[in-house]
């Protein structure tokens, strides 16, 4: 896709459904969450991101979605910032 010029090298951790960047999915994350719950596309609380089925409108299946990474993190880890090019 143009990007054979890219090294991928390592193991890059990332813990879906993370939104506040903690590190963990926490009480804050689960926050933004239930706030974005039953929101449709084009509601002001309406976050893409929360709409982890792509359906358009954040519903009880996304929250099932989201209990199934919430409960399967074991560890939280410390992102650092860095550039892809």
């Amino acid at each position: 896709s143009g990007k054979s010029n890219v090294n991928y090298e390592g193991v890059i951790p990332v813990i879906v459904c993370d939104w506040d960047s903690s590190g963990a999915i926490t009480t804050g994350d689960k926050l933004k969450f239930n706030a974005a719950l039953e929101s449709k596309s084009g509601d002001a609380n309406y976050n893409q991101y929360f709409d982890l089925d792509g359906s358009g409108t954040v519903t009880t299946g996304d929250k099932l979605i989201f209990n199934r990474f919430a409960n399967n993190v074991t560890k939280s880890y410390t992102y650092q910032e860095r550039t892809i090019q």
